[in-house]
């Protein structure tokens, strides 16, 4: 099963480099379009390194497919990323209650070890709630976020400590945080389709989203392109949309927009810390190659995703009214069409008005 994996991966490299040469775009052209690097670019269309989700949507929007080639290419995709998972499946093992608790030991270690930082000055370091960083200090392998704090936290190492805690706790957070994850999807399979969609992860793109942000304050460009496309509450992330917020209210008042700009309107308005601080605006910058070539179209995926988590919500309103017996047949019909259309309309409109009341 582990075979398939290069040989899938090799499938949609070859697609990928026969397109781009049937248009006659040059290696090093179509990666300055792309705004990745010329080596990077190349190891995808050879198939060393996989190709991510974000980068296939830079990579697409650049060359412009028709829908039956786009089509084409999001199938070899999808089948790459199955063959991945599948092998992880056949190859990784649950997560022993010993693994938790050493993780846990070495993430307390490594909180000592840079200074012991209290919760509220962790979680103005890293774009995490209090909450989840309790959590994921409590059991490392409930959420990504012990991922984000672990990287945090050896910034404040030496070299050689941070080697040793990358080792010993970071990589294999990477992979127990990955174990979780095909557990839980596999699970899923066996229980009711109400009980399993009552525990999924709203739409979100949290990748889109921060490639967004780190374009807009890179190019001021972007921001115009973007400001058509996103509306701050399409942001799943509630830092996102504070960000935005303030990225967008600099470039209204014809100021230039960068992270430090960005950073000094976050603090007058009190919302730094919330957001990460100023670390978190620069680290947005160089979030992911590509982002400036990629900025609109991943401002549609912000974008998409927002309106589908309205649906949802909508569909859960609908449903709940439809449970109730004391609303006419016809009034039900006339409200859930209205929530319908809210929630596909672009702007700040939102899910939970309606003719009725609640």
């Amino acid at each position: 099963m582990a075979a398939d994996v290069p040989r899938a991966r090799a499938a949609l490299a070859a697609r990928l480099r026969e397109l781009r040469m049937a248009r006659g775009i040059p290696l090093t052209s179509f990666a300055r379009q792309a705004s990745f690097n010329a080596s990077t670019l190349s190891r995808f269309e050879t198939g060393r390194i996989a190709i991510s989700d974000s980068a296939l949507r830079i990579i697409l929007h650049v060359l412009d497919l028709p829908p039956d080639e786009r089509a084409e290419v999001l199938e070899l995709h999808r089948q790459a990323a199955t063959a991945r998972k599948n092998a992880h499946r056949a190859t990784r093992a649950p997560i022993s209650w010993q693994t938790r608790e050493e993780l846990r030991d070495h993430l307390a270690q490594l909180r000592v070890a840079a200074g012991n930082p209290s919760i509220r000055q962790l979680a103005a370091r890293v774009p995490l709630s209090k909450t989840s960083i309790s959590r994921a200090l409590q059991d490392p392998t409930s959420s990504w976020g012990s991922v984000q704090l672990a990287e945090e936290l050896a910034k404040e190492l030496t070299p050689t400590e941070r080697q040793r805690f990358e080792r010993i706790l970071i990589i294999p957070l990477r992979e127990a945080h990955h174990t979780r994850n095909m557990s839980v999807r596999q699970e899923d399979t066996t229980k009711p389709a109400s009980a399993a969609s009552s525990e999924r992860v709203p739409p979100q793109d949290v990748e889109a989203e921060r490639s967004v942000l780190g374009a807009m304050l890179s190019d001021e460009e972007v921001i115009t392109a973007v400001a058509s496309r996103l509306d701050a509450t399409d942001f799943f992330i509630a830092a996102h949309e504070t960000i935005y917020t303030a990225i967008k209210a600099l470039h209204s008042a014809g100021q230039i927009v960068d992270p430090v700009t960005a950073s000094e309107e976050l603090d007058r308005r009190g919302e730094l810390d919330s957001v990460g601080g100023i670390r978190y605006l620069f680290a947005l910058t160089s979030v992911l190659p590509g982002a400036l070539a990629g900025a609109s179209a991943n401002a549609d995926t912000v974008h998409d995703c927002a309106v589908r988590r309205r649906v949802i919500e909508a569909s859960a309103r609908i449903a709940q009214l439809a449970y109730g017996e004391s609303v006419p047949a016809g009034t039900l019909v006339a409200t859930a069409h209205d929530l319908i259309t809210q929630a596909a309309a672009s702007g700040p409109q939102r899910v939970g008005s309606s003719k009725m009341g609640h």
